[in-house]
């Protein structure tokens, strides 16, 4: 009893001879981008052919790991994977996520590049009340990378001056809740030999405010004017104006 060499399209095998004997075993290897038809790529002479046959094809799906969501019915399928290219499965979205066409459900395909859509599942977010701020009138759907603009009272921001809230994986980034707007008010500064430039009482978090120093006199950078910045805590720093002659003999003293 003997095998004839097998014909692998797409495939290479060992040891190559013109006819095989029964129990002559051979390993096969698959061309670049096609892979074994089975787990198995050493296959046997017998008196039905080569078992397993050896087959080389494009590469089977896996079991998908679908993200926030699942194959429907998955354990009735578990068993009957890796599936062929041109399969399709039904699956469900977890609560909170939704297809791109923003349906709780859909159809996932197994293609030559794998399984399509690749990330079927998107969380969606619900923009219906934003507290200390404007709510719109009725509920707002928004799909995970989309951004709702926010309308905060007078007096109130989102955190670090933003406008708008981003819907992401996890939710609302950042929430929309408006919070009080720090300021730093210009009664808190203390400036000796020098003068503010602007006239401002109030400024807003992260602004700032620019000071001179009177003549003869010079910051610690020895500039003639210099800036200080409202932070969450208060201004940044208090205005520093030093005498030209201190800043000549200040070398002497190091």
């Amino acid at each position: 009893m003997t095998c004839n060499p097998p014909h692998i399209p797409n495939g290479f095998y060992a040891p190559q001879r013109i006819k095989h004997r029964a129990d002559d075993e051979i390993t096969y290897v698959c061309k670049e981008g096609f892979y074994p038809a089975t787990q198995e790529t050493v296959v046997k002479c017998t008196s039905t052919g080569w078992i397993p046959a050896p087959r080389c094809g494009l590469k089977p799906c896996d079991f998908p790991q679908i993200k926030n969501g699942r194959l429907y019915d998955e354990e009735r399928y578990r068993p009957y994977f890796p599936v062929p290219i041109g399969k399709r499965f039904y699956y469900l979205c977890n609560s909170g996520f939704v297809t791109d066409s923003r349906e709780h459900w859909g159809f996932i395909h197994c293609t030559a590049r794998g399984w399509e859509p690749a990330d079927p599942c998107h969380r969606q977010c619900v923009f219906h009340k934003v507290e200390n701020g404007e709510s719109p009138h009725r509920q707002i759907p928004y799909s995970q990378g989309e951004s709702a603009e926010v309308k905060c009272y007078p007096g109130y921001s989102l955190p670090n001056g933003q406008d708008t809230v981003t819907c992401t994986e996890n939710g609302w980034s950042p929430q929309p809740k408006c919070i009080p707007v720090t300021t730093c008010s210009k009664n808190d500064i203390e400036i000796e030999n020098g003068f503010l430039s602007e006239s401002d009482h109030t400024y807003a978090l992260n602004r700032k405010t620019h000071y001179r120093c009177k003549q003869g006199y010079v910051t610690a950078n020895g500039e003639t004017s210099g800036t200080i910045t409202c932070l969450q805590n208060g201004w940044s720093a208090q205005p520093s104006c030093i005498s030209e002659y201190f800043m000549i003999f200040l070398p002497l003293y190091w």
